[in-house]
């Protein structure tokens, strides 16, 4: 297989030097070129077949997430995607809460989505957020875990004074959620992944946004997430408790079992 770097700094981004091919140029213009050259218009057949396989899929990973009524990742970033409103902003956090999002969300063209890597993902993103609400003007939600809201926790000093529509949601798994997907889950002592990579916290959340002056919530349900979605006014904190860590592991691995046995392939043919 082929690789293509796509470089729009003309900074030869290829250590590895595995490209077969570097392409220097704007992102967007070379992405709709492509879309140009491949024809992907609504009724070309290539995307349609693409499109069902997706419906397909997305049909058999809502049936995994509503299958039990519990609180998980996955549930809280594509109900929380679902309910903001037309010309909002969302920053997502990285490790599983970008990962959930896109996995289980419906796409939206109404939405302005945004992300910040930083160090490792998990620190500046509710200053981030802070900044998205002032500069647009626009409601404004962050999702992120536990860990990323505590370590940004300084910059919840003073934003109750501010007159901006910022929601924080927080997936609290109490701990680092994506290790648990990674092959150290399986090869350390349970203790010893905790202590290195889990990272466990029993920091009473709802109480620290209320420090800061905010107004604060915990919910354990799906549906008093969904209801609870619609009662954020100002800036205000929603700390949504999922189930275990390992528990979330089980739950997406029967996720993408359940579009594996859809039999994807069937749709493809020989292409």
């Amino acid at each position: 297989m082929r690789q293509i770097v796509v470089d729009s700094h003309n900074a030869w981004l290829d250590p590895l030097r595995a490209a077969a091919i570097r392409v220097v140029g704007p992102d967007e213009a070379i992405a709709l070129a492509l879309v140009a050259t491949l024809g992907a218009a609504p009724n070309n057949p290539w995307s349609t077949t693409w499109r069902l396989a997706d419906e397909r899929a997305r049909t058999e990973i809502n049936k995994v997430i509503d299958s039990r009524d519990d609180l998980n990742g996955a549930l809280v970033a594509r109900d929380l995607f679902a309910s903001i409103p037309t010309g909002a902003h969302l920053l997502v956090a990285s490790s599983m809460a970008v990962r959930d999002l896109e996995w289980c969300a419906e796409v939206r063209r109404d939405v302005r989505v945004h992300a910040n890597r930083g160090a490792n993902g998990i620190d500046g993103l509710i200053a981030t957020a802070v900044g998205i609400a002032q500069g647009s003007g626009a409601p404004t939600y962050v999702l992120l875990g536990d860990l990323a809201f505590l370590h940004d926790v300084g910059s919840l000093l003073g934003i109750a004074e501010l007159s901006i529509d910022l929601t924080i949601v927080v997936v609290d798994n109490r701990g680092g959620g994506i290790f648990s997907f990674l092959p150290q889950a399986d090869h350390c002592d349970r203790d010893e992944f905790e202590t290195l990579f889990g990272t466990p916290q029993s920091v009473d959340l709802v109480a620290v946004a209320e420090g800061f002056g905010l107004n604060a919530h915990r919910v354990a349900t799906p549906q008093a997430f969904r209801d609870a979605l619609g009662t954020v006014e100002g800036v205000g904190v929603l700390i949504a408790t999922t189930i275990d860590r390992s528990e979330e592991v089980v739950r997406h691995r029967a996720m993408w079992e359940s579009v594996r046995r859809c039999n994807l392939a069937t749709l493809f043919g020989d292409h």
